[in-house]
């Protein structure tokens, strides 16, 4: 496992993450392997810079071939009698093909720049460039309150 997954899960695990990313993706259509890796990066003194471009390149050829797949087809087993160990299985499927990319953004990190501000601003400042590469306005206030929580250490 690499560091990027363990801070993700444990940021995951903390209250209201999960329902921040989840809009950030759902409602908002970021790729919330982007948003958490924007954030450890941020609680490492680093930011995307240059690296930005390629990761989110890697994240969507990812997400396309892969992930979203997982998901749908994930999603059509939800709610249906009898089919609980299909849903779970396919679960664990979509959470080991999330695992398997932040294994390649963790990577990235050699390619990534130092940041002197602090890592709430510095996590605001890489989902901006996120957004604006992308072509999208983003909400992030609630993901970053989630992420960086008044009274928590990085």
């Amino acid at each position: 496992m690499t560091a990027f997954w363990e801070f993700s899960v444990t940021r995951y695990a903390w209250p209201g993450v999960e329902t921040a990313a989840l809009d950030l993706q759902d409602r908002q259509g970021f790729d919330v392997n982007i948003a958490l890796w924007c954030v450890w990066l941020a609680a490492q003194g680093r930011a995307p810079g240059p690296a930005l471009e390629k990761a989110v390149e890697i994240a969507h050829a990812w997400t396309g071939r892969i992930t979203g797949p997982v998901r749908k087809l994930r999603l059509r087993f939800k709610g249906e009698a009898d089919a609980g160990p299909v849903y779970k299985a396919m679960l664990a499927a979509e959470l080991e093909a999330e695992r398997l990319l932040q294994e390649r953004l963790a990577k990235l990190l050699p390619e990534t720049g130092v940041t002197e501000a602090a890592p709430r601003p510095a996590a605001q400042d890489g989902l901006m460039a996120y957004a604006t590469l992308i072509n999208k306005a983003g909400d992030f206030d609630a993901f970053l309150s989630a992420v960086f929580p008044a009274g928590k250490t990085v």
